[in-house]
């Protein structure tokens, strides 16, 4: 890219793509002076690309992104609202103006913005994990769970929709009652979820403990007690991994070693 811009430094396109290296750069950095600095040369090539062509979608879009990292939810709102007022079919904005007013608790903008972004593109799973999202913190679980399960239909990849389809099943399983003959089914879906998802990541602590909770649950301990010790392996300074293992091993009947796996969640 830096090549690129040696050649033609007039280009908007080379321009955005060197900032978004900056960007990855100040996620990788170890401390946060150079974090900051990576972060502030992206945004000075993402503007540089906006001066010389302001119609750019894809760099205003990156914008919005950058604000929403920054919790500046009404400077992402007008961005996407600038793309907009250009192109407006440009779905992504719509889902991203829907985050956005999903980080100020305005629920009912937000639903329509994902709303609005699905009617142009409907197999898009970002705007499907915000509706979930939505409904499922005004603890809609049924409607919530149907669009998980959408968004996981339609990308198998997208971890984050695999870990909200298994927490909104595990809520919906709460309310099924004991008794009911759902419980077990969605139980059952929940592990499915995360096993979905560790299949993404081999390494994710938290999608080992959640899953270890869930075998816990049903009464396998024999599983939860794999993936609690998995969760400690990949996940070792994380005090709510040692908890996780802890609870495994009061419930397995090791007593003497759950006192040392929450000791070690206290330390």
């Amino acid at each position: 890219f830096v090549v690129g811009l040696a050649v033609a430094p007039g280009t908007a396109f080379a321009n955005l793509r060197l900032g978004l290296v900056h960007r990855t750069l100040a996620m990788a950095a170890k401390d946060e002076a150079s974090s900051a600095a990576e972060m502030a040369r992206c945004r000075v090539l993402i503007d540089r690309a906006l001066q010389l062509q302001p119609k750019f979608s894809l760099a205003r879009l990156w914008k919005a992104y950058l604000a929403l990292d920054a919790d500046k939810p009404d400077d992402a709102i007008a961005e996407c609202q600038e793309i907009i007022r250009n192109d407006p079919r440009f779905y992504k904005a719509y889902a991203t103006m829907g985050q956005a007013y999903f980080a100020k608790d305005d629920r009912a903008a937000a639903q329509s913005a994902y709303q609005r972004a699905l009617a142009i593109r409907p197999d898009l799973a970002p705007a499907m994990y915000g509706l979930a999202n939505i409904f499922g913190t005004e603890r809609k679980y049924e409607i919530a769970l149907r669009y998980a399960r959408r968004a996981t239909d339609t990308d198998p990849g997208y971890m984050g929709a695999w870990q909200m389809h298994g927490t909104l099943a595990l809520e919906l399983a709460k309310e099924s009652g004991a008794d009911s003959e759902e419980l077990g089914a969605l139980i059952e879906e929940a592990i499915e979820c995360y096993s979905k998802a560790l299949d993404l990541d081999p390494r994710s602590a938290d999608n080992f403990m959640e899953r270890s909770k869930l075998y816990r649950l049903v009464g396998k301990l024999r599983q939860a007690g794999a993936d609690a010790r998995n969760a400690t392996l990949f996940g070792a300074n994380d005090p709510y991994a040692w908890n996780v293992l802890g609870e495994y091993l009061l419930a397995a009947g090791f007593h003497g070693e759950a006192v040392d796996a929450f000791a070690k969640t206290v330390e």
